[in-house]
């Protein structure tokens, strides 16, 4: 049994979800009661079905609270770790709000409706939902689908990479619930495939993302990422012409649900005066731009030259003895190797470094495999690797945002990312279910600034702090250069 199998069961799940960490709600002076089990929320029952076939034997802590207010109506902002069941805390009631509107039409109704569906060919959703990535958008088609299974609920995934005519073909067949990246909406929106006379609830999911390319990207991303993000329109723009385009419900007149695993107080001001109406909730773990607990957050002092040696020790460490001299031998023996490698998830800050870090791998008889750009070759990658074909992946940010696979145990910076923000979500890619680790390789000649975001992050979590990062802030604060 794999560890990720093994924690669906009741007493693992018990121990994991006691462990999340605790969870508040904020802008609300009565907030409806918690729920202790599913039967609580008074859900479908072929919606409780689904959720106990997936072995969700208990409400996560931030399901537990998210839940009722979504079901009483409320506008929210969610905040917590990653892992933290935040996708299903939107799912669920959909779903069941969805169900319940539907059985509440008259069946000649619902065959009229359907009828004028097919016959525009254009979908009429009561729910949007809208990432950042390709992979965030699928992850939560792929909840939504699992959970509404025999429910009647439809949903139509709507990314770049997708052809037009295999949506419209989806679209034909019912649609209640569209999972899409803005751009991809927006195209949709342009050919009016997609109308919102119907729609009820918009989410939008990794918000601070979302906008940051808005407001903040410009001083954070590299001179290679911006040539990147130059060539695709701002995604901040995006969501306010989605939002302004014809037949969009004003926020008073629709459900508005925004969720990231860290939110700047910057991201919750511009939330607050462009999406929500003005009585909302935050539903909290009140650790903003903090990595979640069961993540081990691990450093090793390194100079630039000599990572790649030691990258590859690493990788190897943990095969066994009989395989970390397969240099010498053949076949079989190189095959045994890569299949025992830990499945680890590599960042480099520059995206022109992730073929050449792959490549080095390869050669050295490593399985891994790189994503550098936004296109279908990138989401086969991934796929693979989600699959376990791959064991080791290298990324950048920009083309490694969203990435979500279960059972990932280990994610290494082998560049020490330029801000926390990035380094939350890096390691956050792990440690999302079972505990993880994240190891990050750091250069004193290079990387000194860098210590005065990593030691505050460090203590606020309880992590060990190495004694080099100590003396990199000090040598910060009297101006010491460690050349």
């Amino acid at each position: 049994m794999s560890p990720d199998q093994n924690f669906w069961e009741e007493s693992n799940n018990n121990v994991v979800t006691d462990r999340d960490e605790d969870i508040v709600v904020t802008g609300l002076d009565a907030p409806p009661p918690e729920l202790d089990t599913w039967g609580d929320a008074e859900l479908k029952p072929k919606l409780i079905k689904n959720i106990l076939k997936e072995k969700f034997v208990r409400p996560r802590k931030f399901q537990r609270i998210a839940i009722p207010l979504i079901m009483q109506g409320y506008d929210l902002k969610g905040h917590a770790e990653a892992g933290s069941g935040k996708t299903a805390s939107f799912v669920i009631p959909i779903i069941h709000n969805i169900m319940s509107t539907k059985i509440s039409l008259k069946k000649s109704d619902i065959n009229a409706a359907f009828k004028q569906l097919t016959i525009k060919n254009s979908a009429e959703p009561y729910s949007v939902f809208i990432a950042p990535t390709r992979e965030l958008a699928n992850q939560a088609y792929s909840c939504f689908r699992t959970l509404s299974i025999r429910t009647k609920v439809h949903s139509i995934l709507c990314i770049g990479g997708i052809p037009l005519k295999q949506i419209k073909n989806e679209i034909n067949k019912g649609c209640d619930i569209i999972c899409a990246t803005p751009g991809r909406l927006i195209e949709l929106i342009e050919k009016e495939i997609v109308k919102f006379d119907k729609l009820k609830f918009v989410v939008l999911d990794e918000i601070d993302k979302l906008f940051e390319m808005g407001y903040s990207a410009k001083n954070k991303c590299t001179e290679e990422d911006m040539r990147c993000l130059q060539k695709q329109e701002c995604m901040y723009h995006q969501i306010q012409q989605i939002l302004q385009s014809n037949g969009f419900p004003d926020k008073e007149e629709r459900q508005t649900l925004v969720f990231s695993a860290t939110f700047a107080q910057d991201t919750q001001k511009l939330v607050n005066k462009v999406l929500l109406k003005k009585t909302n909730c935050m539903v909290t773990n009140k650790k903003f731009e903090l990595p979640n607990l069961r993540i081990q957050q691990e450093f090793i002092e390194v100079l630039t030259n000599n990572k790649l040696v030691l990258l590859l020790e690493l990788l190897k460490k943990d095969t066994p003895d009989d395989d970390r001299n397969s240099n010498a031998k053949k076949g079989t023996q190189r095959n045994k190797t890569k299949e025992n490698l830990k499945r680890t998830l590599i960042f480099v800050n520059l995206r022109s470094n992730v073929y050449k870090l792959t490549r080095y791998l390869q050669k050295n008889d490593i399985n891994a495999d790189g994503i550098e750009r936004f296109n279908y070759q990138r989401q086969k990658t991934l796929d693979k690797f989600c699959q376990n074909k791959i064991q080791v992946l290298v990324s950048s940010d920009l083309c490694g945002r969203g990435i979500d696979v279960r059972g990932l145990t280990q994610v290494i910076n082998y560049d020490i990312p330029k801000d926390k923000a990035t380094y939350v979500h890096r390691i956050g890619r792990v440690g999302r279910v079972l505990e993880g680790q994240a190891l990050s390789f750091f250069d004193p000649q290079q990387d000194q600034e860098h210590a005065n975001y990593l030691v505050p992050v460090l203590q606020q979590t309880g992590a060990n702090i190495p004694e080099y990062l100590i003396k990199a802030i000090n040598n910060n604060r009297f101006g010491v250069s460690s050349l």
